[in-house]
C-alpha cells in the first residue's frame, strides 16, 4: 500500500469504530500476504479490532502475520489456493476494503479480481486507489451514507 492509502484505510477503520462502539462486532479478515495484508493486520491490532487470516497455500507472499502475535482475538483458517481465499473472504464479508495497485481493472491482479467477485456477489467495496482516493462500488448510497455519518460523528456534526 501506497502511505496514501494507508492513512486512507486507517480512517476508514476509525470511521467504522465510530459507528460500532462494540470492537467485537468488527472483524478484519485478510488473505496473511506481504503489502496491504500485513499494512491491515497492524491497523485492526491497533485498533483493537478481530482479526481472521485467510492464507494462501503458497509461501512465496505471505506475511505470516500470525507469527507476529499469540492474540486470541486473531484467527487462522487453514490455507487455500490464492483465488479461493479470496472468495472466502468475500463470502464472508459484508463490507470490503479493496486498496489497489491502478487505477483501472487489469489481469494478474488478485485484488482486482477480489473486487470485481464481490461486485458480482453483491458486496460493497470501498476501493482504495495508489492516491489516496476512494470510491464505493455497489451499494454506493449506502456506503457513501455511512462514511458520512462516521466523519460527521467525528466531526461532533451529529
Amino acid at each position: 500500500m501506497s502511505y496514501k492509502q494507508k492513512r486512507k484505510v486507517l480512517q476508514i477503520l476509525q470511521d467504522w469504530q465510530a459507528l460500532i462502539p462494540e470492537r467485537d462486532e468488527i472483524t478484519v479478515s485478510h488473505g496473511d500476504c506481504i503489502g496491504a495484508d500485513a499494512n491491515i493486520h497492524e491497523f485492526a491490532k491497533i485498533l483493537g479490532l478481530r482479526i481472521v487470516i485467510h492464507p494462501p497455500e503458497d509461501d512465496s507472499k505471505r506475511a505470516y502475520c500470525s507469527a507476529l502475535d499469540n492474540d486470541p482475538d486473531v484467527e487462522i483458517l487453514p490455507p487455500k489456493a490464492y483465488l479461493a481465499r479470496n472468495r472466502d473472504i468475500v463470502e464472508t464479508s459484508s463490507l470490503m476494503i479493496g486498496c489497489v495497485d491502478s487505477y483501472e481493472p487489469h489481469e494478474h491482479s488478485g485484488t482486482w479480481y477480489t473486487v470485481d467477485y464481490a461486485n458480482k456477489k453483491e458486496v460493497p467495496v470501498m476501493i482504495v486507489f495508489p492516491d489516496g482516493t476512494d470510491e464505493a462500488v455497489l451499494g454506493s448510497s449506502w456506503l457513501a451514507s455511512f462514511v458520512a455519518n462516521a466523519r460527521a460523528k467525528e466531526n461532533n456534526e451529529l
